[in-house]
C-alpha cells in the first residue's frame, strides 16, 4: 500500500536494524524507549505523507 514510497523505506528500515543491533551493546533502556518512540513517529509521518499524496 504505502510502500510505494520505496525511496524512503529502505533507509528507515536500515536505520532500524542498525540501531537495533547497536542498542544490544550500548543503548540503555531509556534510550531504546526514546528510539522506539521516534521510529513510530517516523512511520506515522510516512503514512501521513502517503495519505496527503493520494
Amino acid at each position: 500500500m504505502f510502500f510505494r514510497h520505496a525511496d524512503n523505506y529502505p533507509y528507515s528500515f536500515f536505520c532500524y536494524t542498525a540501531l537495533y543491533r547497536w542498542q544490544s551493546t550500548r543503548f540503555s533502556g531509556m534510550q531504546m524507549i526514546i528510539y522506539m518512540f521516534f521510529s513510530v513517529m517516523q512511520m506515522l509521518i510516512f503514512m501521513a505523507a502517503y495519505a496527503l499524496n493520494l
